[in-house]
């Protein structure tokens, strides 16, 4: 099912909304499951889901959609990126994956949609 850029927006503002209030935390995937995708064995493709910016200095690119996975890269809210596809991760985050706007092989990796301009994608991988 592919939602709308608004509709994942009110979900993610939803979703992060209780954890900024009240201090809480997600529950994390099970050791497994969160390796695997931090092993860039999600599947994603290029496909042509927009462009735009990052909202933190630094934006971190990491390796898989989890906040656990470590970062391939970190850069400035100036760098241009381009928007592959979304996925839902396994504790209901969106993420986007994303290259430099212009060249596929730099600054490759997944963002937390709720770290992007516009919150990403709008095509699922």
């Amino acid at each position: 099912m592919r939602l709308s850029k608004r509709s994942r927006r009110l979900l993610v503002a939803a979703a992060t909304m209780p954890l900024l209030t009240s201090g809480l935390t997600l529950a994390t995937a099970t050791s497994a499951s969160a390796e695997l995708m931090c092993n860039e064995n999600v599947a994603w493709h290029d496909a042509g889901g927009g462009s735009g910016y990052g909202v933190v200095n630094p934006t971190p690119i990491r390796f898989g959609p989890m906040s656990s996975c470590l970062a391939a890269a970190n850069v400035s809210p100036s760098v241009h990126l381009a928007y592959d596809c979304y996925v839902i991760n396994a504790n209901n985050i969106s993420w986007t994956h994303v290259h430099r706007y212009g060249q596929p092989d730099v600054n490759n990796g997944w963002v937390m949609d709720a770290n992007l301009d516009d919150f990403g994608s709008n095509y699922h991988c």
